[in-house]
């Protein structure tokens, strides 16, 4: 898995704009972390065991037993913070690490996702027309 990771990390870094791939990896962890929240635990257990191991940490640290009912907004606000950027590049972000993870993860997944997500979130995995 390591040598996927690190060519998800690339493909991560530079779609994303990001110097580095440490950027790429704290983008990526924080948006993991904002998601997991979002998502049931049944589906954030389903996504990390697609990660690799290290990353895992950020979908088992949720606020909640059950999924937080927030929108694409506070999303975004979640992720500023975590990443301290504005809103505008969290958006950013947002759409860089979901939409590479809807491409490489399994299509049964994401639907998984996008199906416990309110309809505005379908841009964020790059699936506009989902609804």
């Amino acid at each position: 898995m390591s040598g996927s990771y690190d060519i998800f990390l690339a493909r991560l870094r530079d779609r994303g704009g990001y110097a580095d791939l440490a950027r790429a990896e704290q983008v990526l962890t924080a948006a993991l972390e904002v998601l997991a929240n979002r998502l049931s635990a049944h589906t954030a257990e389903a996504l990390a065991a697609q990660l690799p191991a290290f990353l895992t940490a950020a979908l088992e640290n949720r606020s909640e037993q059950q999924a937080e009912q927030f929108g694409v907004e506070e999303f975004c606000r979640r992720l500023a913070e975590l990443n301290e950027t504005n809103l505008k590049t969290a958006r950013r972000d947002a759409e860089v690490v979901l939409t590479c993870l809807a491409d490489t993860q399994r299509r049964s997944l994401t639907a998984q996702m996008l199906h416990e997500l309110p309809h505005e979130y379908a841009p964020l995995f790059g699936r506009p027309g989902v609804t």
